[in-house]
């Protein structure tokens, strides 16, 4: 029910030009924790962008990712060590392509 609200709310502001809503959502302390580390990463710019979705939190390492949905730290910290893999694999590359 309430997700349906909050659409619905969102999809009225447009039509009456109301700006700057922003709805929290209530998740559980944990998710709570690991939702405000996520978003001090976003903040370093370590990762692109982090939200919630009925009550899960989501994120994307990089721009052209596809959103990820982490439980705990351990998801949180594989995705980010995927990403200096690749990153330091597209690095050996270019070395490669300059030699």
């Amino acid at each position: 029910m309430f997700y349906k609200g909050r659409k619905n709310l969102y999809s009225n502001t447009s039509k009456v030009s109301i700006s700057g809503i922003y709805i929290n959502e209530d998740i559980t302390p944990y998710r709570q924790k690991l939702y405000f580390d996520a978003r001090q990463l976003r903040k370093r710019g370590e990762i692109h962008s982090v939200w919630t979705h009925h009550g899960s939190i989501v994120l994307k390492i990089c721009e052209q990712d596809i959103p990820t949905s982490i439980k705990n730290h351990r998801d949180l910290v594989e995705l980010l060590k995927n990403k200096t893999i690749v990153e330091v694999k597209e690095q050996d590359l270019a070395k490669q392509a300059s030699n």
